[in-house]
C-alpha cells in the first residue's frame, strides 16, 4: 500500500472529525470555520488520491466560508445581492473546474455536492445548513467509493448519523 494512500486516509479521518463537530455547532460562523478546517483536511486527502474534480470542489469550498465569515459579508446590508453574486461566481468556477477535470460520471458527484454545499453556506439558520448536508452525504459516499477512499466512504455513515443527531438536537433546543 503506497504511503500517499495511507496519508490520504489519515487526512480523511481528520476531515471526518471536523465535519462531525460542525454538526453539533449552533453558530453559523463557527460552522463556517469548522467547514474550512474539514475542507483543508479533505483537500490534502484528495490531493494524495489525485481526485481532481473533488480537489476543485473542496478548494472553492474552502474559499467561500472564509469570505462569508468576513464582517463585510456577514453584516452587509445588501446581504442577498452580495451572496447571490458570490454563489453564482462559485458555481461558475466549479463548472469550469468540472469541465476541465471530467473523467466520467463520478466527476459530476463532487460538482453537484458543491452546488448544494455552497448554497447551504449562504443560509442564515444553521438548521437549514444541516438539512442540506443530507444529500451531500450520499453523493460523496458514491464518489469516495469510486476514488477508493475507504476511510472517507466509510465515514459517510457516521457522518449522516451525527448530522441527524445534530438536527434533532437543534429541533429540541428550539422548542
Amino acid at each position: 500500500m503506497p504511503i500517499t494512500y495511507i496519508f490520504s486516509q489519515v487526512f480523511a479521518f481528520l476531515w471526518f472529525i471536523f465535519l462531525v463537530l460542525s454538526y453539533f455547532t449552533k453558530s453559523i460562523t463557527k460552522i463556517r470555520i469548522l467547514n474550512f478546517a474539514n475542507a483543508f483536511c479533505l483537500l490534502i486527502s484528495l490531493l494524495l488520491l489525485n481526485a481532481h474534480t473533488g480537489i476543485g470542489a473542496v478548494a472553492i469550498g474552502m474559499i467561500l466560508p472564509l469570505i462569508l465569515t468576513h464582517p463585510y459579508f456577514s453584516n452587509n446590508k445588501n446581504y442577498t445581492i452580495v451572496h447571490i453574486v458570490l454563489l453564482l461566481f462559485s458555481w461558475l468556477a466549479m463548472t469550469v473546474i468540472t469541465v476541465f477535470t471530467y473523467v466520467g460520471w463520478p466527476s459530476l458527484l463532487p460538482c453537484i455536492a458543491f452546488l448544494i454545499h455552497s448554497y447551504s453556506l449562504l443560509q442564515r439558520r444553521a438548521i437549514v445548513y444541516k438539512y442540506m448536508q443530507i444529500p451531500q452525504c450520499f453523493l460523496y459516499f458514491i464518489y469516495y467509493v469510486k476514488i477508493s477512499s475507504i476511510i472517507a466512504a466509510t465515514a459517510e455513515f457516521p457522518i449522516l448519523a451525527m448530522l441527524l443527531i445534530g438536527i434533532f438536537t437543534d429541533l429540541k433546543r428550539n422548542k
